[in-house]
């Protein structure tokens, strides 16, 4: 798992091809943002995990994760 590595370029990209094969895949734009966010990209975090929700709603940990980035910017 590129995440756990720390290699979070590489697992954006890896998401990135999994969303060109399925757009609807709301977990792919969240992990795309926690990347992101390990990366202190806060405002691409945050927007990517805004398209996560629109997908999904109900992705409660990316709402969580959203919202904290938002506390701290």
């Amino acid at each position: 798992c590129f995440y756990r590595a720390g290699e979070h370029i590489k697992a954006i990209e890896a998401f990135e091809q999994a969303i060109s094969i399925d757009p609807g895949s709301a977990i792919d734009y969240a992990n795309i943002a926690s990347n992101l966010r390990k990366l202190d990209i806060k405002d691409a975090a945050i927007r990517w995990y805004e398209m996560a929700l629109d997908l999904d709603p109900d992705l409660s940990w990316a709402r969580d994760k959203m919202q904290e980035l938002k506390a701290v910017s």
